[in-house]
């Protein structure tokens, strides 16, 4: 779960970002009108599993990614947006940097669906009504730059691999999930709070391209199947059968020993993250009561 701290902030940041809506709302012309938004691009994720940092980015670490939404202007700095996305995340500890990593052996991928609301705020907007002479002079009219936060729901089903082959996870109950004296069976849903920012270049009346970074901070530790302490394998075994005790100790430690019942698997004390940057195209679907020319995208 997140800290005191992080939920805290996170809240106060939405809240300032509402109240700022409602106040351009009372006091901007509106630019009423939807926008149909297209995005693809990769995938970066970060748990127990997953990169070593941001600089650990390749075809082992990343997935692809897409999004597909509408967005609609309430004023000339202020949208609204609702947006379906996919992301593949996966991660592999034989190829981190880190010592344990390597020694612990697991790896997993998954399919993230996912639904996000948003509220948007433009910093620098090709539109701004009664632009200061810097904006003019320094900004041209087709530059926008925004900022981005509000909360999405995600679904997501971890696979691991044994032997070449990739097998569903929350099945083999891998840390015990559901067994006697096993942690609970863990959802397979949770909320996030998706924070970023985009910017867009103005193509012409009604397109534009841009680029755009999501960072979603999720609610769950069990994206990648790995956050409760080792479980006793040969009880697993006994209970799951020989894929769910091999696949849940990989461990390539001296000696080859399954790891002992309680020792730590993963860090249940973090959540699990991902970042997606998109490559976007905006399609203006309805415009304001203003005309195309004041459309801000």
């Amino acid at each position: 779960m997140l800290s005191l701290f992080s939920s805290k902030y996170l809240q106060l940041l939405l809240m300032m970002l509402l109240v700022n809506a409602f106040a351009q709302a009372q006091h901007s012309d509106a630019a009423d009108g939807f926008e149909l938004v297209l995005g693809v691009g990769g995938s970066y994720f970060s748990g127990d599993l997953g990169a070593d940092g941001p600089t650990d980015i390749n075809s082992n670490t990343t997935g692809l990614a897409a999004q597909a939404g509408l967005r609609y202007y309430i004023t000339n700095r202020v949208a609204v947006r609702g947006t379906f996305a996919f992301a593949q995340v996966k991660g592999v500890d034989s190829l981190s940097s880190k010592q344990y990593r390597k020694q612990r052996n697991l790896d997993f991928k998954s399919n993230v669906f996912g639904f996000a609301a948003t509220l948007e705020y433009s910093l620098l907007n090709w539109n701004f009504k009664n632009g200061r002479t810097a904006q003019k002079k320094f900004i041209t009219k087709r530059h926008n730059l925004y900022v981005f936060a509000g909360v999405s729901i995600m679904a997501f089903r971890p696979y691991g691999s044994l032997n070449g082959q990739w097998y569903s996870l929350p099945e083999l109950s891998t840390a015990g999930q559901g067994l006697p004296g096993g942690p609970s069976e863990y959802k397979l849903n949770t909320l996030a709070i998706p924070i970023g920012a985009g910017y867009k270049y103005l193509l012409g009346r009604g397109i534009s391209l841009g680029a755009e970074l999501v960072f979603n901070k999720t609610f769950t530790d069990d994206i990648d199947d790995v956050s409760a302490p080792y479980y006793n394998n040969t009880t697993l075994r006994q209970l799951k059968g020989d894929i769910a005790a091999e696949i849940a100790d990989k461990n390539r430690f001296s000696g080859g020993a399954k790891r002992p019942a309680g020792e730590p698997r993963g860090n249940p004390s973090s959540t699990d993250n991902f970042s997606v940057f998109y490559l976007t195209l905006n399609i203006k679907l309805q415009g304001g009561k203003r005309g195309d020319a004041c459309y801000a995208f």
